[in-house]
């Protein structure tokens, strides 16, 4: 038994080009191919297929009723090429695939959903996937467990060879119990703060968990742990229970109201930062362009009304 026939796109171009001219001599100027190899290829299709696709003569080229058929069928294997063609070009330039995304957090999962919507309407062909967590649990947004290929997060980042693009600062305040004698403060310094045991989280690395007591600037390096949370409710719980204090984002403020926790304001605290983190190794032309789009977002909308109210 002959093996099946198959149709390469050359074949279908020399074909149809042939049947729309019905004539070899114009459809080899409009292929910029030689008449004689424009005829070797109609007889290498037909003797491939069993068929007769073309009566000609020295004057006259006609389709057969079969080659009437075909010819509907050669047009769409030319379009299907084109439009893999397209595809390919367009998933090359970062227009078309998947994307991976995590966030962390309060205002870094709020945030990411504007940018993903703006994404979106600009790259509808990729696919975003979202994955939200928390801060407390999951600070790299799930960049070091391999599950995210770009995470919306705080710096700093605690593991080695990470991209991040800055895209907005998050004034930080700090957590305390509402019976604490700061509770009623209007704001307060990190001198003020010295000696309280700190409630951090047992999921961050040494270097995070000295950030957010404060150290880098200017907060007492040997501070005593009172509790490392594996959850924010058991934060929480530790906070309201007066087992320590604990710096924030501001945007937890808003999140996690509670009667029995205060928030308080750290004049000498530096703002952290929010932006965007990759592994250099996947850096692509998706998240290239999700960058772009964000750095377009944040430039052409006012944020502030947003981020006061957190």
């Amino acid at each position: 038994m002959a093996p099946p026939a198959t149709l390469e796109v050359r074949a279908a171009e020399v074909f149809v080009a042939v049947a729309e001219e019905l004539h070899f001599g114009r459809a080899a100027d409009r292929l910029y191919m030689t008449q004689p190899a424009v005829s070797r290829h109609i007889s290498r299709l037909e003797a491939s297929l069993g068929l007769t696709l073309l009566r000609r003569t020295n004057r006259h080229v006609e389709l057969t009723r079969e080659g009437h058929v075909f010819l509907s069928s050669a047009r769409d294997v030319l379009v299907s090429a084109s439009r893999a063609v397209q595809a390919a070009r367009l998933a090359a330039r970062g227009g078309a695939g998947q994307l991976r995304l995590g966030s962390a957090g309060t205002l870094p999962n709020e945030l990411a959903v504007r940018l993903v919507r703006a994404f979106r309407a600009a790259h509808p062909a990729v696919e975003v996937q979202v994955f939200q967590s928390s801060y407390v649990t999951c600070p790299l947004a799930e960049l070091d467990r391999g599950r995210a290929e770009l995470g919306v997060v705080r710096a700093p980042l605690s593991v080695p060879g990470l991209m991040f693009q800055p895209l907005m600062q998050e004034a930080r305040l700090v957590a305390l119990s509402a019976r604490h004698p700061l509770a009623d403060r209007a704001s307060i310094t990190l001198a003020d703060l010295a000696g309280e045991p700190i409630v951090t989280s047992d999921s961050w690395a040494p270097a995070l968990r000295d950030y957010w007591a404060g150290v880098d600037d200017g907060a007492d390096a040997s501070y005593r742990v009172a509790v490392a949370a594996p959850g924010p409710g058991e934060w929480l719980a530790a906070l309201a229970e007066g087992q320590g204090v604990s710096l924030c984002p501001r945007s937890i403020s808003g999140y996690y109201q509670r009667q029995d926790i205060a928030y308080v304001r750290v004049e000498d605290l530096r703002p952290c930062t929010v932006g965007l983190a990759w592994r250099a190794s996947d850096g692509g032309p998706i998240i290239g362009n999700f960058v772009a789009s964000a750095m377009s977002y944040l430039a052409t909308h006012n944020l502030r009304g947003w981020t006061a109210r957190e």
